[in-house]
C-alpha cells in the first residue's frame, strides 16, 4: 500500500520575473523518500524550492501540503548573523523552529557536526564549509517533516558529506521526506541513499518530467515518530531575545545614536550664543531635531543585514510572522536607543537652562518620540530594500512625515504640557499598532 504524499504539486507554473521556466509541473513527494531536482543553471531548481517553502496566494491551489507537512529550506543564504557567537546563533535558530534549544542539546549538536571547538567563536570566523555544517545542524534538529535542500554538497569536505548522508538517511527512516536540488546526483554519489530516491525531476527541458528510478529497490519501511514536540515561546519574546544578543554583540550600534545626539546638542550653544532665554526657548527644537537625526542615521540598517543574510526568509519559512519581527525591532529600538538617548538628554538640558521640574518631562517625551521615530524608520527602511540604490534617499524622505511629532514634542517645554504629552502617547500607540503590519507587507514584497 502506497503511503500518502507529504507534498503534492499539480500543474504548477514556474517563472522568474517575466521568464517562464516551466508551464505545468506535477509530482508527489512520498513519505520516507527524497526527490532530486536536476537541470542546468537557471532552469528553476532554486525557484521551485522557494515556491514549495513559501507558496504565494497565486500558487496555493497548485501546491498542497498534506498530512500537516511542515518544511525546512536549506538554501545558499545561511540565515545566520556573522556577529553572533556560534552557540548563540544555533540556540536562536533552533528556537525559531520550535525545537529544543537548551545548552546540553546545543553543545551536543555542535559536537556531532564537528563544531564543538568553535562554540564561542563568532559566526564570521567560520569557514564556508563550517557554516554549511552549522546549517545542517539546524536542519537536523528542526523537527521539520520536509527538507528542501539547495546544493547540499557545496563546500563540504568528505567527512561532512558522510555526515550529511547519515543525517538524511535517519530523517527518511523517521518518516520524513526531502526535495534536493543538485548538479551532482545524490543517489549515485551516495549509493546507500538510492533505496530512498523516488525519482529525478529534470528541469530545463521544454517539458520537465519526473523520471522514476526503476532499478531502485522499494523504499525502506519507516517508523512514524508521531508529532514533534514543540517549544512554546511567543514570537515577540524570541525577537526581543535575538535583538538583545545582537545589541550585546555590537554595542557600538547602541552607543552611536546617543553619542551623535550629544555631539549635535552641545554644538548648538556655540551657534546660538549665551543668552539664557534664547537657549531655553530653543531647547525643545534642538533636542527633538537631534533625536530625529540620531535615529535616521541608522535607519537603513534595521533590516538590511537580516535581508542580506537570509534571516527574513528563514523567519517566513519557519512560520514566524514578520509583523512580530517588526514589532520586536520597534520595542527593542525604543529600549536600546530610546532610553540611553533620553537619559543623556537630562544633563544636556542643563546647558540650555531647562527648569529642573521639566528635565524628566523632556526625557520621557523624547523616549516616546524615539519609539515613534524607530517605528516610522522601520517602514522606510523596509521600503529601501525595494530600492537598493536609494536607501538613504528614501529614509530622508521620511523627515516630512515626522514634522507633527517634532511640533508636539517641542511644545512639551512650552506652556501646558498635558496636551502635547497625550498627543505623543497617542502617536506612539498609533505607530506601534499600525506600522508593523504595513512594514511586514513591504518586507513580503521585497522578499518576492
Amino acid at each position: 500500500m502506497t503511503a500518502a504524499p507529504l507534498i503534492e504539486v499539480q500543474s504548477l507554473p514556474l517563472s522568474r520575473g517575466k521568464r517562464t521556466l516551466a508551464k505545468a509541473l506535477s509530482f508527489a513527494l512520498p513519505v520516507g523518500s527524497f526527490l532530486e531536482l536536476q537541470g542546468p543553471n537557471g532552469s528553476g531548481k532554486t525557484s521551485l524550492l522557494r515556491a514549495l517553502a513559501r507558496p504565494t496566494a497565486r500558487l496555493e491551489s497548485q501546491i498542497h501540503r498534506l498530512n500537516g507537512a511542515d518544511v525546512f529550506l536549506l538554501g545558499q543564504s545561511s540565515g545566520f548573523r556573522p556577529e553572533l557567537e556560534v552557540r548563540s546563533q544555533l540556540t536562536l535558530s533552533l528556537a525559531l523552529y520550535g525545537a529544543k534549544a537548551d545548552l546540553n542539546r546545543v553543545q551536543s549538536l555542535l559536537d556531532q557536526f564537528g563544531l564543538g571547538r568553535h562554540a564561542t567563536h563568532r559566526v564570521r570566523q567560520l569557514s564556508q564549509g563550517q557554516v554549511r555544517r552549522l546549517m545542517l545542524a539546524v536542519m537536523a534538529a528542526s523537527g521539520r517533516t520536509v527538507w528542501l535542500i539547495d546544493e547540499p554538497l557545496n563546500a563540504l569536505d568528505l567527512n561532512a558529506i558522510a555526515l550529511f548522508e547519515v543525517t538524511l538517511a535517519e530523517h527518511l527512516c523517521r518518516g520524513g521526506s526531502a526535495v534536493i536540488a543538485t548538479h551532482r546526483s545524490i543517489h549515485q554519489a551516495m549509493p546507500a541513499l538510492a533505496t530512498y530516491c523516488a525519482g529525478v525531476l529534470a528541469l530545463g527541458s521544454p517539458q520537465p518530467h519526473l523520471e522514476p528510478l526503476t532499478s531502485s529497490p522499494t523504499p525502506a519501511t519507516h517508523n512514524d515518530p508521531g508529532p514533534t514536540p514543540r517549544v512554546t515561546e511567543h514570537p515577540l519574546f524570541w525577537v526581543l531575545r535575538r535583538e538583545r544578543l545582537l545589541a550585546m554583540a555590537r554595542p557600538q550600534d547602541l552607543a552611536w545614536p546617543s553619542v551623535f545626539h550629544w555631539m549635535v546638542v552641545t554644538l548648538f550653544p556655540f551657534g546660538l550664543g549665551s543668552d539664557p532665554e534664547l537657549l531655553e526657548r530653543a531647547a525643545g527644537g534642538v533636542f527633538w531635531i537631534s533625536a530625529l537625526l540620531a535615529v535616521l542615521i541608522g535607519a537603513t540598517r534595521f533590516f538590511e543585514a537580516d535581508f542580506e543574510h537570509g534571516v527574513l526568509s528563514d523567519c517566513q519559512t519557519a512560520g514566524l510572522s514578520l509583523t512580530w519581527l517588526v514589532t520586536g525591532k520597534i520595542i527593542a529600538g525604543s529600549l536600546f536607543i530610546g532610553i540611553p538617548l533620553a537619559l543623556s538628554s537630562i544633563p544636556l538640558a542643563l546647558l540650555f537652562g531647562v527648569p529642573n521640574h521639566l528635565l524628566l518631562v523632556l526625557g520621557g517625551s523624547l523616549w516616546l518620540g524615539v519609539l515613534s521615530l524607530v517605528a516610522g524608520s522601520c517602514l522606510f527602511s523596509a521600503l529601501g530594500l525595494m530600492a537598493r540604490q536609494a536607501q538613504v534617499v528614501i529614509c530622508l524622505l521620511a523627515i516630512p512625515i515626522f514634522v507633527p511629532l517634532l511640533i508636539f514634542g517641542t511644545a512639551v517645554l512650552e506652556g501646558d504640557m498635558t496636551a502635547p504629552l497625550l498627543t505623543l502617547i497617542s502617536l506612539a500607540a498609533l505607530f506601534l499598532l499600525t506600522v508593523p503590519a504595513v512594514t511586514a507587507r513591504v518586507l513580503d514584497l521585497a522578499l518576492e
